[in-house]
């Protein structure tokens, strides 16, 4: 069965001409080869996990993984973490959790004799993040009507931005994860005895898996001033509103900031992860395979996988954000927020997890 990589390997290219368009499909995307794809990540604090599976090809609807491989980790001083096959394809070891400044090697022998070796890489110091603050903006948003004219539209929200800083004289290295709770309120059966109060919330994520800074120096200190993080658009449109609800407005967000500090080699990964999938104005996308993964194949080396080693250490913030107007917004710290919610609604009550100034 021909497999092929992943949407990160896999790409038809446009021949845009004044005439015409033409699909040009490039020899390297195509392979025989069942291209392994090795996640790993161990954290400090945190027990070491590894997941295997093979490139999905593109009309698979479901991942394949891959099961009896034998997975260790090894660090700086000689040790030899093993982790076991938890479910399919997922290794782990809950006896050891990752140690600031202590470098870490993957190995991963899978059945089939191809083994695999990572970069070493190393557990940087925790981030600090100074701030996560928000400026009231208008943005201008390009549709299309019904007819297909284009037109635009203004939109008011919050722009969320975070300040970080660390001591030292060396770059550091971070990868972003924001993770959003809108919540909405609506009234159902409005004017009526039987009137009452709705709750809606939407989580979603803010950025994306390869959203990265890294620092630059001031005033003796590594920093990443004002990093953008996404826009948190107000919305209330009178129209949804009907006899069975009034139209839902947002009442505010919850923002949770996760900031990961990583190893150079990292980074590397997620950048070119970042040039590969965002190919803006070119008429050819960048060469397939082009991902540098820190992980290579011990017994064939010009063999492709895709995947990282990632080393990394985490700080998390929790803040909920209220919109007034294009010259305030109000906010508030929490101490923390519960992992995993999803989207829902419920009338009456509040769920257990909602905010309010």
């Amino acid at each position: 069965m021909q497999k092929y990589l992943t949407s990160v390997f896999i790409l038809l290219v446009l021949i845009i001409s004044s005439s015409c368009k033409e699909l040009y499909y490039s020899d390297e995307i195509g392979s025989d080869d069942w291209v392994p794809v090795i996640q790993g990540t161990i954290m400090e604090g945190t027990s070491p996990v590894v997941t295997l599976s093979w490139a999905s090809g593109y009309y698979d609807k479901e991942v394949q993984y891959i099961s009896d491989a034998s997975v260790t980790i090894t660090d700086d001083t000689g040790n030899e973490i093993v982790l076991s096959e938890e479910t399919k394809g997922t290794y782990v070891n809950y006896s050891y959790t990752g140690v600031q400044g202590a470098t870490y090697t993957l190995h991963v022998l899978m059945s089939g004799g191809d083994e695999f070796t990572s970069a070493p890489v190393t557990i940087p110091v925790r981030p600090v993040i100074d701030s996560v603050y928000a400026n009231p903006e208008e943005i201008t948003v390009y549709l299309y009507d019904y007819s297909g004219a284009p037109v635009t539209e203004k939109r008011k929200g919050l722009y969320i931005m975070s300040d970080l800083s660390n001591s030292g004289d060396t770059t550091l290295y971070y990868r972003f994860n924001t993770y959003i709770v809108k919540e909405m309120t609506f009234v159902q059966n409005p004017g009526s005895l039987n009137a009452r109060q709705g709750y809606t919330w939407v989580a979603y994520t803010l950025d994306d898996l390869y959203t990265i800074e890294n620092s630059i120096p001031l005033a003796g200190k590594q920093v990443v001033p004002e990093h953008d993080m996404g826009f948190l658009e107000y919305v209330y449109e009178a129209s949804r509103g009907n006899r069975q609800s009034t139209a839902p407005y947002t009442t505010g967000w919850v923002v949770v900031t996760k900031v990961y500090a990583i190893p150079r080699s990292v980074y590397d990964y997620y950048y070119t992860m970042k040039e590969q999938l965002n190919a803006d104005d070119q008429i050819f996308a960048p060469v397939p395979g082009q991902i540098k993964s820190n992980i290579t194949c011990v017994n064939n080396p010009e063999k492709q996988l895709a995947g990282v080693f990632e080393a990394a250490s985490l700080a998390v913030s929790y803040k909920f954000f209220h919109y007034i107007d294009l010259n305030l917004y109000t906010s508030k710290d929490l101490p923390d927020f519960p992992e995993g919610i999803t989207s829902g609604t419920t009338i009456g009550y509040p769920p257990s997890f909602w905010v309010t100034l």
